[in-house]
């Protein structure tokens, strides 16, 4: 039996990065979006509409936003719990 997990990344330039894990995609993306909300500076430099690339699907991304021109972001990742 596969696990998976759902598992928010959190970089930003002015904070340590951040791992944050849930059980279900709907979560863990609706937690990106709050931590975007909250960590960005500017409303205007939020690029909601980023589509993702096909390395990013190959990589288990399900969810990414820039939300400034120095790299901040935040991504959703599925993973499998207890991967061997």
């Amino acid at each position: 039996m596969i696990n998976l997990v759902y598992v928010v990344m959190i970089n930003d330039r002015h904070a340590d990065p951040d791992v944050l894990v849930f059980s279900t995609k709907e979560l863990a993306i609706e937690a990106a979006k709050n931590a975007v909300t909250e960590c960005a500076r500017h409303e205007e430099d939020i690029q909601w509409d980023y589509e993702l690339n096909p390395s990013m699907i190959r990589h288990g991304w399900i969810f990414y936003v820039p939300y400034s021109c120095e790299g901040d972001s935040v991504r959703v990742m599925e993973r499998e719990l207890d991967k061997p």
